[in-house]
């Protein structure tokens, strides 16, 4: 599409402003085998890259540095969290999955990891053996899941305090992701995710290669699918300084994906959405709300009005926060209260922003603790 700016040569979100994170769970000798099962004889080794091999070090490495550390910190989680219980037998690791994302349960992605990982490392050994091509796209979702488990862990990392960086949560997301999408190169979700998290690992360890990769794998998510591949990276962009280019760069990108959505150009002076029709049903799929993202177009309402907030668009901004009306999903949501606040107190949330004291400042969404479950909460 034309509209699509596909300009990331100055694309230059630090790593650490695109993910926070902090648990890593397994012990070094679990993992080990999982990742020798992993690049073994007729699954993925075939389709190994540099890339696959440096991060499979890495982790390792961690592992062998840190493992003792990285358990006191695991019991420091669950200590703060609720008690974790038992998972349900009669669900699948995928389906308790979405049982507790959807509940906004942080606490249990211990206990998720633990069956996803047992689910992986049971299938993948069938598909091992059979190299049953049904089987192959069933390790690609399960590997797909597991990266959003540890995408999780780190997005919403300051819901706990104690644990070890972001860094081992984003690579191993990453290590997952890459996985999936080396078994299913069709799933362009799992493209979105793996590059934008390429690109911040790239930035975070100077590596040139990792970033240009990053930056050519992003333009092929935004090619293959525009809504995802937008947001995505626009996410991503408004959480740079705000007189930046990145920030800049960011805003046009919401604004595209805005009008994707709506198939039109949204009037940029006057973004209400009463003159259009949300779309339901058709390609776009991604721009409504569905049973995994319950909540996606309030979140991204929610998520660009505090761009707009942040750019000084006060105008544009109230309008974006009003269109959640709309919305008839939005008398259910939880985060409904924060967009009531943000009506009411526009003006001082923004001339807080412009203080150089940042104890009064409002926490945007984008920098909460709650990122993920904003969009797919219950």
């Amino acid at each position: 599409m034309t509209i699509i700016r596909n300009s990331f040569s100055n694309f230059k979100v630090g790593g650490a402003a695109i993910l926070v994170g902090m648990l890593f769970l397994f012990t070094a000798a679990t993992t080990a085998s999982a990742f020798d099962s992993m690049s073994g004889s007729g699954n993925i080794g075939n389709h190994d890259t540099k890339i696959f091999q440096s991060l499979k070090g890495q982790i390792l490495s961690q592992y062998k540095r840190g493992s003792k550390g990285l358990d006191k910190s695991h019991g420091k989680v669950n200590k703060l969290c609720t008690k974790v219980e038992g998972k349900d037998e009669t669900l699948t690791a995928i389906e308790l999955f979405r049982k507790y994302f959807h509940a906004g349960d942080y606490c249990k992605l211990p206990l998720l990891k633990d069956a996803l990982m047992q689910e992986y490392l049971q299938t993948n050994g069938v598909f091992i053996q059979t190299q049953d091509p049904i089987l192959k796209i069933k390790v690609a979702k399960i590997t797909k899941i597991m990266g959003l488990a540890y995408l999780w862990t780190s997005a919403e990392s300051e819901r706990v305090s104690g644990g070890p960086s972001s860094l081992n949560e984003m690579i191993t997301a990453l290590f997952y992701f890459n996985t999936s999408y080396e078994l299913n190169p069709d799933d362009t979700q799992t493209l979105g995710f793996l590059s934008n998290i390429q690109m911040a690992i790239g930035k975070i360890h100077s590596n040139q290669e990792m970033i240009e990769e990053g930056a050519r794998l992003i333009a092929l998510s935004i090619d293959r699918n525009p809504v995802f591949g937008l947001f995505g990276v626009a996410f991503g962009e408004v959480r740079a300084p705000v007189n930046s280019p990145v920030f800049q760069q960011g805003i046009e990108h919401f604004w595209t994906y805005q009008d994707i959505c709506m198939q039109t150009a949204v009037d940029r002076n006057d973004p209400d959405w009463a003159p259009y029709v949300p779309i339901e049903g058709g390609e776009n799929w991604i721009c409504q709300n569905t049973e995994n993202s319950l909540h996606r177009v309030e979140a991204f309402l929610l998520i660009f009005g505090d761009s707009l907030l942040k750019a000084g668009d006060l105008d544009a901004a109230e309008a974006t926060y009003k269109n959640i009306g709309y919305i008839t999903t939005a008398q259910d949501w939880k985060y409904k209260h924060i967009v009531k606040d943000r009506l009411k107190n526009l003006e001082a949330h923004y001339e807080a922003l412009q203080t150089p004291d940042p104890s009064d400042d409002l926490v945007l969404i984008f920098n909460s603790k709650y990122k993920c479950s904003v969009c797919h909460e219950q």
